[in-house]
């Protein structure tokens, strides 16, 4: 797909979203990662909840857990929030302008804010199942990008510090980490673990 045409599937999924939801204005995306799942009821009051297949450019994701659906909330604040329970993976084998269809479906929505959350493994020893982890910056191990052709985007601040800083005023003991993507679906081998760990 070029530029045009990604940008163009957007925009016909962000009318789509408003129009099912009634909701012209989404501040913020949220990713609920594996196990992450349970907390949209937390973060704020359900206005409309769309099945995946019913909006442009989404399915149902090939992986258990996900919700396969997209849902509008509004916050406390009266900001509204699109929780993106519905994406494609990578590994999944379609494309690396499907992975970056829900972002780019949210910021057509109006998202100036990407909260993105997700389940994985770790390099640090103390960092045991469960422990929630702050990404500071990341390891793109596929060596794929969504943007094509002479659009450089700056990524210096792409895990924005002011964001990280209001996350550590909640818990000032939460540690950060930087993410190594792998392209799947099969898990790393015991020497590409040692690679990221020393990356």
């Amino acid at each position: 797909m070029t530029t045009t045409d990604v940008e163009q599937l957007a925009h016909e999924a962000a009318h789509v979203i408003s129009r099912r939801t009634g909701v012209d204005h989404h501040d913020i995306a949220l990713v609920l990662g594996s196990g992450w799942g349970g907390a949209a009821e937390l973060i704020g009051e359900p206005v409309a909840t769309i099945p995946a297949s019913d909006v442009p450019g989404f399915s149902v994701s090939g992986v258990a857990g996900h919700s396969g659906s997209l849902t509008s909330l509004t916050l406390e604040s009266g900001h509204h929030a699109l929780v993106l329970g519905a994406r494609t993976h990578y590994y999944e084998g379609k494309g690396v302008a499907a992975v970056a269809h829900g972002i780019r479906t949210a910021a057509a929505c109006g998202a100036t804010i990407a909260v993105l959350t997700n389940g994985c493994g770790s390099t640090v020893g103390e960092w045991g199942p469960g422990t929630p982890v702050l990404i500071r910056d990341h390891l793109n191990l596929t060596f794929t990008s969504p943007i094509e052709g002479a659009h450089f985007v700056d990524l210096t601040d792409a895990y924005s510090s002011r964001l990280r800083a209001l996350a550590h005023e909640v818990d000032p003991d939460l540690p950060e980490g930087v993410y190594a993507q792998f392209p799947g679906p099969h898990y790393e081998t015991p020497a590409e673990v040692k690679m990221a760990r020393l990356l």
